[in-house]
């Protein structure tokens, strides 16, 4: 048998461990989060690393307490595969690694890190993510439970507005009035320079475009689920008003947030309380927008002051029975 196919074997074999030698090299011990990579940008500028963080499939998320995200508004790292399909199978294995309720999927992710350049924007333009990989590996898939900051320890709804700037961005557990689109609870309205906004916040689900999430979200939650929560919210606040009301809703072309179904047909509030996990979204709502009177919210016309990505419903009981939220 020739000699020369077997030579050019362990050539072939050799270039490809040497070179991956070259490449490992510069990867740290472990890998680093999302959050480090923002705070070190311009020291992991063209090299490769591992970093690990919540993946929607798309890009790398972390929740970074820190607000600056290099040329970027999102503390997340876009991927950039070098063929569209090549990670298809890891992608499809993070989800379904992520079914459980109050779960995502956590990955590491190795490549080189690309940091956009500052120049290539134009006036008034901005990016999205500030920094960029294209991966040669994902790997060590697993699914992370969600925890909010306040676990076990609800807030109510006046609070989290009070204090939105705060909770922006994080998992929270609020407890107040369940409406299934929104939740609420009796206290003053919020005031603003410009505005006074209703003690409401708009809850929004996570397969949401990102034309309509902004930021998207790295979580899924099953809608037959959360319309047996919501007819669960129903039941248990509804009497034969209640019925009324659930009947009127369909004929609005229009959502109706909070307790304005009610106040519309001229009867009492029966919604139930109920505590709700997600992520906190409050943009600067002082803000003043072209659009729906100036207004800058989220919801219907931009009407409510806040938000919530829903993560998890538990504890739904009539109000006569209801607890009280701290």
């Amino acid at each position: 048998m020739p000699l020369f196919p077997m030579r050019k074997t362990l050539l072939a074999l050799f270039v490809l461990f040497g070179s991956r030698e070259v490449v490992t090299s510069q990867v740290p011990a472990r890998p680093i989060t999302v959050c480090e990579v923002f705070q070190n940008l311009e020291a992991y500028r063209g090299k490769v690393i591992e970093v690990r963080g919540a993946w929607n499939g798309e890009e790398l998320w972390g929740d970074c307490a820190e607000t600056s995200f290099g040329v970027g508004m999102w503390p997340a790292i876009a991927l950039h595969p070098s063929r569209a399909q090549e990670f298809n199978k890891q992608a499809a294995t993070a989800k379904r690694l992520s079914q459980k309720r109050g779960t995502r999927p956590i990955v590491t992710v190795v490549g080189r890190i690309d940091v956009p350049d500052l120049a290539e924007l134009g006036p008034g333009e901005s990016y999205v993510y500030g920094a960029n990989i294209e991966p040669t590996q994902i790997k060590n898939i697993s699914s992370e439970k969600i925890v909010p900051i306040n676990k076990d320890q609800p807030m109510n709804v006046c609070d989290a507005l009070q204090h939105r700037e705060a909770y922006n961005g994080k998992f929270v557990e609020i407890r107040g009035r369940f409406y299934g689109n929104s939740i609420g609870d009796k206290c003053e309205p919020l005031r603003t320079e410009r505005f006074e906004w209703p003690a409401i916040i708009e809850i929004a689900f996570p397969e949401l475009s990102i034309e309509e999430l902004d930021p998207p979200a790295t979580w899924s939650v099953d809608p037959n689920w959360y319309n047996k929560k919501a007819a669960e919210a129903s039941r248990k606040g509804a009497n034969s008003n209640g019925s009324r009301a659930s009947k009127e809703i369909l004929q609005f072309d229009d959502p109706a947030y909070g307790p304005s179904l009610y106040e519309y047909l001229g009867i009492e509030d029966q919604s139930p309380m109920a505590t709700l996990v997600g992520r906190f979204d409050a943009r600067d709502i002082d803000l003043k927008s072209e659009l729906f009177n100036g207004r800058f919210g989220y919801g219907h016309l931009d009407s409510l002051p806040a938000r919530l990505v829903i993560v998890d419903v538990r504890d739904i009981v009539p109000v006569s029975v209801a607890k009280p939220s701290r």
